[in-house]
């Protein structure tokens, strides 16, 4: 019995570890991005192509996401991870010998198919091989995992830079130091639900009919939360005329925030249900911008942000357990993998979404026009969650 839970420590471990490397994909490169763009200045348009070093590989993700969760569900988890793990290794770390940014792009892009496979296959064989109160508690820690993979993955990233710029894309090399544990990890689909159930007979529609309200708060959750690394930058620095070193310090800390709520996700999501969760997610980002849109002191601001954190680290898991808890053995790949796509196409569309509003009142008024949203979208997700939990006490049992 002993060895039975240490084994599976040991492959839980394994996952929540593979489930960081999808954050240290922009996270390691951020701090070159600035030696990127020197060292290719005489590339036609070299400036956009090198924000498109850091932004293309969330596009491919969004791409890829639903292959790779329909190939979970048809070849099986543990290949998917494999393939993804090989494919971000070999495409990350190209960027080191890359002779040109063209070629350093179409790297990215293959990088983006890669954390397309890990993220969906490690979500799912996590799913696959727990249930209850402990699947809820790893989904809580798999998002605390990536939000202190964000921190880490940035200051690794930073020394490297220090070095040179290529350097930092050898830190992608590192993810090989998971190969023996993930070799060693069981396949988790579920034979005799596929044989059953096979993929194909599951129309899109009715997945779709299941998962798509949680794939729309996916989309607008990222959307509105990502405002934090696309604009929080701009506007530390124009407010407080910090530094680099210190945004980086203070965006690290939400992280840190989000860190510590994923851990708790376990024990709130046992008293508050999903569209609950919602509520609540939605309730902390809006109350965390808000201070943010007021705040001219720096420590009143970095309160906001810690709200803020912990909303994100609640919001991550809790999607991913709602999505579990809907989608039967035979449809998990396909439904996270959508889930998957629905968070990166958020982090995509967040500048494009918010452009317009910052333009008009400038970035604290995006901040106060996010958190205006997030306040109704938490109130009404808070009624529905009562009037639904009303409707369940005043239904008889059979």
């Amino acid at each position: 019995m002993r060895e039975a839970t240490a084994a599976s420590r040991s492959q839980a471990l394994t996952l929540l570890l593979c489930s960081t490397l999808t954050v240290m994909a922009a996270a390691t490169i951020t701090p070159s991005l600035a030696g990127i763009a020197a060292h290719f200045a005489d590339t036609p348009h070299a400036g956009m192509l090198t924000r498109l070093v850091l932004t293309l590989p969330a596009l491919f993700i969004v791409l890829a996401a639903p292959w790779a969760g329909r190939a979970c569900d048809r070849r099986g988890r543990k290949p998917v991870l494999l393939t993804g793990l090989a494919l971000y290794v070999a495409a990350g770390s190209a960027g080191a010998l890359a002779p040109s940014l063209p070629i350093l792009l179409v790297s990215r892009a293959v990088l983006g198919i890669g954390i397309a496979c890990l993220m969906t296959a490690a979500t799912t064989m996590i799913a696959d091989s727990t249930r209850g109160s402990e699947q809820t508690r790893l989904l809580g820690l798999q998002g605390a995992f990536m939000a202190g993979g964000g921190v880490v993955f940035v200051f690794a990233g930073g020394l490297a830079a220090e070095l040179h710029w290529r350097v930092a894309f050898g830190v992608y090399l590192l993810a090989l130091l998971l190969l023996p544990a993930m070799l060693r990890l069981p396949e988790t689909r579920d034979a005799g639900a596929m044989s059953v159930h096979p993929v194909q007979a599951v129309p899109m529609t009715r997945l779709l009919r299941r998962v798509g309200v949680i794939y729309l708060l996916a989309f607008l959750g990222m959307a509105l939360f990502y405002l934090v690394p696309v604009y929080m930058p701009f506007l530390l620095s124009s407010r407080f005329a910090l530094s680099a070193g210190w945004v980086g310090a203070f965006i690290a800390l939400g992280n840190l925030a989000a860190m510590v709520s994923g851990m708790q996700f376990g024990r709130v999501r046992a008293r508050i249900p999903a569209l609950g969760m919602v509520a609540l997610t939605g309730g902390l980002l809006a109350a965390g911008y808000a201070v943010v849109a007021v705040s001219h002191s720096v420590p009143l601001f970095l309160l906001g942000l810690v709200i803020a954190g912990a909303g994100l680290g609640f919001m991550v898991p809790n999607l991913n357990h709602w999505t579990v808890q809907v989608s039967d053995a035979a449809q998990r790949g396909q439904a996270l993998g959508g889930l998957t796509t629905a968070f990166f196409l958020g982090q995509f569309a967040s500048p494009l979404l918010a452009q317009p509003v910052a333009s008009q009142w400038g970035n604290g008024g995006l901040y106060a026009a996010a958190a205006a949203v997030l306040a109704t979208g938490a109130l009404a997700a808070a009624l529905c969650s009562i009037s639904r939990s009303a409707r369940l006490r005043s239904t008889p049992p059979p």
